[in-house]
């Protein structure tokens, strides 16, 4: 582990040690934006590309069917975040919008349990995996996805800050989809 630095907008340095690296990247716990995140930080329509054409596909293979195989361990995972956001929001039933969901297990768990679900998701395979199965996804990158105001009552990423070169920005973009008493909800 080491400590990388490079410069944030507006001239302020990013400055942290690094978590992991691989290649030309490393992952560092930046004390200077408070993010674990790539460094350096990617161009965002690189990233696009990535997520879109080749993160399931090259990077990897066979994670879709690995977590539909799974799908009683994850349902047992949904069933608790259900159970908590209802618990938050007073209500059993309520609208889900998944950024970053993958082949949309959660999805499919929400909409059994009586929840509206919609995903959003970069990766042509994972699109096509949720499409399969009947569910309503935005393909692409969150930031092009144009959603009603006050639209949904929760947000829900996983594993996906540490693929964002600005986190900040995505909740300024979960709050115009939120209501007020609306919950973005973020996992590892």
């Amino acid at each position: 582990m080491g400590l990388w630095t490079g410069i944030l907008s507006g001239g302020a340095e990013h400055l942290g040690a690094t978590i992991s690296e691989a290649g030309d990247y490393r992952v560092i716990d930046c004390e200077s934006c408070g993010w674990a995140h790539l460094s350096p930080i990617p161009v965002e329509a690189e990233l696009a590309l990535l997520y879109e054409r080749s993160y399931y596909q090259d990077l990897y293979p066979g994670w879709l069917d690995k977590d539909r195989a799974e799908k009683n361990y994850w349902d047992l995972e949904h069933a608790d975040k259900l159970a908590d956001w209802s618990e938050l929001l007073g209500k059993t039933r309520s609208r889900l919008l998944d950024v970053g969901c993958s082949g949309g297990l959660l999805m499919e768990f929400a909409i059994a349990q009586g929840w509206e679900a919609e995903g959003i998701e970069p990766s042509d395979e994972a699109v096509d995996e949720a499409r399969s199965n009947g569910l309503l996804i935005h393909a692409g990158v969150y930031e092009d996805v144009i959603l009603p105001a006050s639209s949904f009552d929760v947000v829900h990423s996983k594993l996906f800050m540490e693929h964002l070169p600005n986190p900040r920005q995505f909740f300024d973009w979960a709050a115009r989809v939120l209501p007020i008493g609306g919950l973005a909800s973020k996992s590892r």
